[in-house]
């Protein structure tokens, strides 16, 4: 099954960007530790306090990448889906999108998807279609070939 595919390859997409953030959190916590304190103190706590947004800022990219991840392993593929709803992978003739969270333009086996929440203003334009219907966009119209 596609779905199950794409999905997988989105966390497995997903767990290496959280690896990676995992492994910039710990440069700078060990930079921010390292850092003496010299006889210009206004400059070394600028410096912390720079160090601590953006360990701030990394912890919570940290927790929505992990959000991200326990959604998209609550939706069920193996059963098919009549109309478009959370967890729909729909195939239109220029659109290939999968309605699980908001992730943007993803590469699956060379070709490009959409990987977009379903209460996005695509996905609510969407939402509730079913196979064979056309879904009008952004002065665009799309039918569904394919919706699984």
């Amino acid at each position: 099954m596609k779905k199950n595919s794409i999905i997988q390859a989105l966390l497995q997409e997903l767990e290496e960007r959280k690896a990676s953030i995992e492994k910039d959190l710990a440069a700078i916590e060990e930079s921010k530790n390292n850092d003496t304190k010299s006889s210009m103190g206004d400059k070394y706590e600028t410096s912390r306090e720079m160090a601590q947004a953006e360990l701030n800022k990394l912890q919570e990219r940290k927790g929505q990448i992990a959000l991200q991840i326990h959604q998209l392993q609550q939706i069920q593929t193996e059963s098919p889906q009549q109309m478009v709803a959370q967890g729909s992978l729909v195939i239109t003739p220029t659109l290939q999108l999968l309605f699980a969270i908001p992730f943007g333009k993803f590469t699956f086996n060379g070709e490009p998807w959409m990987v977009v929440s379903l209460q996005s203003p695509i996905g609510q334009a969407f939402a509730g279609k079913k196979n064979g219907e056309v879904v009008h966009f952004n002065q665009t119209t799309f039918p569904i070939h394919h919706l699984e």
